[in-house]
């Protein structure tokens, strides 16, 4: 079992997927229009049997939904996917979270919430 680096949020749990043994409920932060978790979105993005989209992999934080894109099927004809070119995203990503949570702390704490709220509208 490979020891992921973690995305600091309180409660993470950074997993692997394959695209091709996805099932009902494994893809985490997918939310029908309900609002509700679309508990069936694999069917919908399932590739073809036989498809090397097939052997995608991906890591995925279960608790705040930050994800590497799948390989194959979101990055087609690009040269050395695979699950190196995963784990290298997936430690860049959380460096880069965890950068700009610094870099929002040190803004919040010169200008405050309220000027933060301004700037960011939907991203806070």
């Amino acid at each position: 079992m490979v020891d992921f680096a973690k995305c600091k949020t309180e409660g993470c749990n950074p997993i692997e997927q394959c695209r091709g043994t996805m099932g009902p409920g494994d893809y985490f932060g997918v939310r029908g229009p309900d609002g509700e978790p679309d508990v069936d979105h694999y069917l919908a993005v399932m590739p073809e049997p036989g498809s090397p989209a097939m052997k995608d992999v991906r890591i995925v934080c279960t608790k705040c939904f930050l994800a590497t894109p799948w390989g194959t099927k979101d990055l087609p004809n690009m040269p050395g996917l695979g699950w190196t070119y995963c784990l290298q995203v997936w430690t860049q990503m959380t460096e880069d979270k965890e950068k700009k949570a610094e870099m929002i702390e040190a803004l919040r704490s010169q200008f405050g919430d309220e000027a933060l709220k301004k700037f960011f509208k939907h991203s806070l």
